[in-house]
């Protein structure tokens, strides 16, 4: 049975980031991989932000980091660079209302979908006090096979049903989040997404 854990204790604090950084590497190109250094700076801002799904064997198969944003400055943010602090999570609020997703990486879609539902249902049932919305900015990977068949990929807006049937913005969709904004240079070195990406939220 898969075990989830949130949070991080100060004497588990090296081998986690060393975990969490083979999934980072083992997911995403060179451009995209999140170093250990701000892995490491982003579990200092907020360890509490950090979900983690072990398999059966205690091996890491699974992790998602969110952080806090105050609600006035994420309402003015266009793209993840914007939420994050260009990555830092260095905009860290102890008391923001904002949920943000920062990243995901599993070792297999499933157990990302299953952490991913599971963090989230415990958002929703109050696990941040004072939080009152979880946003994230969605990855479009298939926007770059659609372009290939042809599709006007910048005549799309955010309700068409070539982004909402993404399978990565389903999986939010699922968990009734809804799109807010379609940014269209809104995280440029993801090659698959065209640099799209879409906001999307669930209210607590």
């Amino acid at each position: 049975m898969p075990q989830i854990i949130n949070g991080i204790e100060k004497r588990e604090m090296e081998k986690v980031i060393k975990d969490v950084h083979e999934i980072e590497v083992e997911c995403w190109d060179d451009t995209m991989a999140a170093s250990y250094d701000t892995i490491k700076r982003r579990f200092d801002f907020f360890s509490d932000g950090l979900w983690r799904l072990y398999d059966d064997i205690g091996e890491l198969q699974a992790y998602m980091y969110f952080f806090r944003i105050n609600k006035l400055s994420a309402n003015k943010y266009e793209t993840w660079d914007d939420y994050t602090s260009n990555g830092t999570c260095s905009n860290f609020d102890e008391f923001g209302e904002v949920l943000f997703g920062v990243s995901i990486g599993s070792r297999g879609s499933k157990y990302g979908e299953m952490l991913f539902s599971h963090g989230v249902n415990k958002m929703l049932k109050g696990h941040y006090e004072g939080a009152q919305v979880i946003r994230a900015c969605s990855r479009i990977p298939t926007l770059s096979k659609l372009e290939l068949l042809g599709t006007k990929v910048e005549d799309l807006t955010m309700n068409s049903a070539a982004i909402l049937n993404d399978p990565v913005v389903n999986m939010l969709r699922g968990l009734e989040f809804i799109p807010i904004s379609l940014c269209k240079e809104g995280y440029s070195i993801d090659s698959e997404s065209l640099g799209y990406c879409l906001t999307m939220e669930r209210e607590i």
